[in-house]
């Protein structure tokens, strides 16, 4: 049988969990991380719902705007795609090889990165929203075919969106992404930058979304 906790936090302590088992007068004092190994939560991946791949995750500063699309917060940032040798009981050094070694590094924005998206290169504002009208075309069969009953509050949402959509690519410049396949049959999701000109952030429409947890 399972014991259910009490827990807390102490504003004097913010890095620890004060842990009291229900009808006991002793309390024991763990760390925040360790409170997420008892109470463990699970990822929300977001699937493009036409290529059924990956798109982001709710590990991101995001809203829902007007209930059309999310808006997500990412940043720039660098991961290396290098093996580390030693594990494998290498050494480049006594190999000769440390001198002439190259670190592989990718830059970019981390949702990119870490969902693997593809940059669609040499869109302008009336090519993409042709793209986004053969997308909806796309989208519209899909929910006919999978989701009958929401296909009326498909089409009235997306008259919404397209407006919102073409606002957005007037106000501002914006590069545009696929799933990792970039087979062209999914979303093209946007990015932009804040007025920062450092913060990034995209926009991927709910309408074409599916979550999954992992």
């Amino acid at each position: 049988m399972s014991t259910k906790h009490r827990f807390w936090f102490d504003r004097n302590t913010p890095s620890s969990v004060f842990l009291r088992p229900v009808n006991s007068s002793l309390t024991a004092v763990i760390s925040a991380a360790d409170l997420l190994l008892l109470h463990p939560t699970k990822m929300l991946i977001y699937k493009d719902m036409l290529t059924n791949e990956e798109l982001f995750s709710d590990s991101y500063p995001m809203k829902l705007v007007d209930d059309l699309y999310y808006r997500v917060t990412g940043k720039l940032t660098s991961e290396s795609t290098d093996v580390d040798e030693s594990v494998y009981g290498g050494n480049a050094s006594a190999e000769g090889g440390g001198e002439e070694f190259e670190s592989n590094v990718k830059k970019g924005v981390n949702i990119v990165l870490a969902h693997d998206l593809k940059e669609i290169e040499g869109l302008d504002r009336k090519a993409y929203i042709t793209l986004f009208k053969e997308y909806a075309g796309k989208l519209n069969e899909h929910y006919k075919k999978n989701l009958p009953d929401k296909v009326a509050e498909f089409q009235d949402k997306f008259q919404k969106l397209l407006k919102e959509v073409k606002k957005l690519l007037k106000a501002e410049e914006f590069q545009f992404f696929q799933t990792i396949s970039a087979s062209g049959e999914g979303m093209f999701a946007l990015l932009g930058y804040e007025e920062d000109g450092m913060t990034p952030y995209m926009i991927f429409y709910k309408l074409g979304l599916q979550e999954e947890k992992q």
